[in-house]
């Protein structure tokens, strides 16, 4: 997701990464296939996120358990996919080796922007992830969930941005969905800090979209 540089508000940049700029003479009409796992388990692990206690008022027992929650959230809806945690790689050393060989297929991470392997995260970049399959701009596995340490995180902290809220949008992204231009719905590509921007159900229209893309052809 991206920051306005005016304002609070974040706007999400994984569709500005897949299509061009077009001619100003042509519409500016963004199109792409969501594409879903073809596998019945995505494994994701919690690789460096440390970093979220340097700026933020929250622990990183608590960032954890809010990406869990949402993780949840998410295995709740009944998709022919299930979200599964696997064993925590080591912080010291994780690297997309060690996260392969724990067959991890998204790897979760805290990242100053310096140091975003995709270089994606900035003061105004404050979450990005990928797209499984044949869409994934990064390649892998395993594919990015990177939060930016640079900025506040919480759980229902005013002035911080939510991490279930964000972590809900960003799983969306990597289960296939592109985002969405209704505001009321998770995949909606813009959010603001708490208490104004916090989402810890999905919507309609999210799940629909999501049952649609993993039904059986």
């Amino acid at each position: 997701m991206k920051r306005d540089a005016q304002t609070p508000v974040v706007r999400c940049p994984m569709e500005a990464l897949l299509v061009p700029p077009r001619p100003r003479s042509r519409p500016s009409v963004r199109r792409r296939r969501e594409t879903p796992w073809q596998q019945p388990v995505v494994r994701l692990a919690f690789g460096n996120c440390s970093a979220v206690e340097l700026f933020s008022p929250i622990t990183l027992d608590e960032a954890q358990a809010a990406v869990y929650r949402a993780i949840e959230t998410w295995n709740r809806v009944g998709l022919s996919v299930h979200l599964v945690l696997v064993d925590q790689i080591d912080q010291l050393s994780i690297d997309r080796t060690s996260a392969s060989e724990l067959a991890a297929d998204i790897l979760i991470q805290w990242h100053f922007a310096s140091s975003d392997p995709e270089e994606l995260l900035s003061a105004q970049v404050h979450a990005h992830a990928d797209y499984p399959g044949e869409t994934s701009l990064f390649g892998g596995p395993p594919l990015p969930l990177h939060f930016n340490a640079d900025l506040l995180w919480g759980t229902e902290i005013a002035g911080c941005y939510d991490v279930e809220t964000v972590t809900l949008h960003e799983l969306g992204h990597l289960l296939g969905l592109i985002y969405h231009s209704g505001p009321d719905t998770i995949m909606y590509d813009a959010i603001g800090p708490a208490p104004l921007f916090v989402r810890h159900a999905l919507d309609w229209e999210t799940v629909s979209r999501a049952q649609r893309l993993y039904e059986s052809p």
